[in-house]
């Protein structure tokens, strides 16, 4: 990887376990939360380099964070986004969303 956002969009694009399979584990434990809204953008299309998504990335750099912004906060922060890009900034929260409803109900493993 040459930059944070490569490698923002590959932590994004890749599940747990195959970073594991691949020995980034650590990595991705310790700089997935930071680089999780960066990836998705990424991920999405939408130009980083933008002073909006850097604002949006800097004030809300992880799913847990972006997820518990009030609408008028999502707002404020992707001033300058065109209404395409704000469309899909809205779809990446409300996948946010539904994925930590899933988790909520998924039961989980016992510890041994």
């Amino acid at each position: 990887m040459a930059n944070t956002g490569e490698l923002a969009e590959y932590l994004y694009s890749h599940s747990k376990e195959d970073l594991e399979k691949e020995g980034l584990a650590s990595i991705n434990k310790r700089l997935r939360p930071h680089l999780e809204v960066l990836g998705g953008l990424i991920a999405e299309g939408i130009d980083s380099t933008k002073e909006w998504a850097k604002r949006l990335c800097g004030k809300a750099p992880s799913f847990k964070v972006l997820s518990r912004l009030e609408s008028s906060e999502l707002q404020s922060y992707c001033q300058g986004a065109d209404d395409g890009e704000m469309d899909q900034v809205r779809q990446l929260v409300e996948t946010v969303k539904v994925n930590k409803k899933k988790k909520k109900k998924a039961p989980r493993r016992s510890a041994r």
